[in-house]
């Protein structure tokens, strides 16, 4: 398997990604060969690959890069010491490992270990291609009639399940998602399942609010038509939200949550941008006694998402499939924002 050459997507630079041939990656004795199925582009693979920000500032590694952290598919092969897993087996993965042995792993944070390694960095490489290799702690299987396409969406589903704990959203709270990519409606349904009796959803772009509304967003707010701080006072008879998720990762956005939350209530920030600076009242917050609360990765909530990926409609989500050789239509579909999640298939792969 060594010897055997593969298709992928190599980073190379600002704007630069190359369709090209590459080794299969070695396979390690605690490790397991992946065939992908399906990768996500990520607002994150985005932001690195237009050269908006440093790479090794967000966990990745600088180029050439094969790059890719949303990604589903099938096991071509474990290592010696792996046990539980057979070729063939449908599979996701977490594209964050961590040592178990630091102070962070210790206190089970292990999504801030410091001994952390992720498939981002891997100079074997990432999901942009028809093989990848993770360590096996790393690999999850799907369960029973959940489809590799869903699966693929696993790792933002799990991303919105660590946010909405945090958000501390209890049986009938009023929540305001702002920002209606990928993340915010996966935080739309997470909320539903976890008893939001209203949920609202801010964006300006009209087809995400479409698909807002029909996943069952009570309330769908064009905030360049629309002002949103009235519409959510309306609705929560001028008391505001018990709950409010950032997820859009843009100065106006970040600087009005406090204000859209009712006293005592929470602000969770999810999207973030690495050179945003945004300016907040601590007098606000401290006299109304807001919970400004950041959500950072997916720990421990893996196994919650693919338990109930059968019940979250992933199909509205996934507007775009394309192959690997057309990756710079789907790099443009994505800056065009004409879609939500667009994923990327090996050629050849049935979509």
């Amino acid at each position: 398997m060594e010897s055997m050459k593969m298709k992928a997507l190599v980073w190379y630079g600002k704007g630069e990604i190359r369709y090209e041939d590459k080794e299969v990656p070695e396979l390690g004795d605690d490790e397991i060969l992946v065939k992908i199925a399906f990768a996500g582009i990520c607002g994150a693979e985005m932001h690195i690959i237009d050269g908006r920000v440093d790479p090794i500032a967000i966990n990745a590694a600088p180029p050439p890069q094969v790059l890719g952290h949303e990604f589903s598919g099938t096991v071509a092969k474990a290592g010696k010491e792996v046990s539980g897993f057979r070729e063939g087996e449908k599979v996701t993965a977490h594209p964050w490992g961590s040592c178990g042995k630091c102070y962070f792993c210790k206190q089970a944070q292990e999504h801030f270990c410091t001994n952390a390694f992720n498939v981002l960095t891997s100079p074997r490489g990432a999901a942009y291609a028809e093989y990848t290799v993770l360590k096996a702690s790393q690999v999850y299987k799907l369960p029973e009639g959940v489809s590799l396409k869903s699966a693929a969406l696993a790792e933002p589903f799990s991303i919105a399940i660590h946010a909405v704990d945090l958000s501390m959203i209890r049986s009938g709270y009023t929540v305001a998602i702002l920002g209606g990519g990928t993340i915010g409606l996966c935080c739309l349904q997470i909320a539903q399942h976890s008893g939001a009796a209203l949920t609202i959803l801010s964006d300006p772009i009209e087809s995400r609010l479409k698909v807002a509304k029909g996943l069952g967003a009570d309330i769908v707010v064009n905030p360049t038509k629309e002002n949103l701080k009235k519409a959510i006072k309306k609705a929560t008879g001028d008391l505001g939200v018990d709950t409010c998720i950032e997820a859009a990762g843009i100065e106006a956005t970040c600087r009005e949550t406090v204000s859209l939350t009712k006293n005592c209530g929470t602000v969770v920030m999810v999207g973030a941008n690495l050179e945003m600076m945004v300016e907040m009242s601590p007098f606000e917050i401290v006299m109304r006694e807001v919970k400004v609360q950041g959500s950072h990765w997916s720990p421990y909530s893996f196994n919650r998402t693919l338990s109930m990926l059968n019940k979250l409609d992933t199909d509205s989500l996934i507007t775009h499939i394309f192959p690997f050789s057309e990756v710079q239509k789907a790099l443009e579909v994505h800056r065009n924002q004409e879609g939500i999640k667009i994923l990327l298939t090996p050629d050849g792969y049935p979509s």
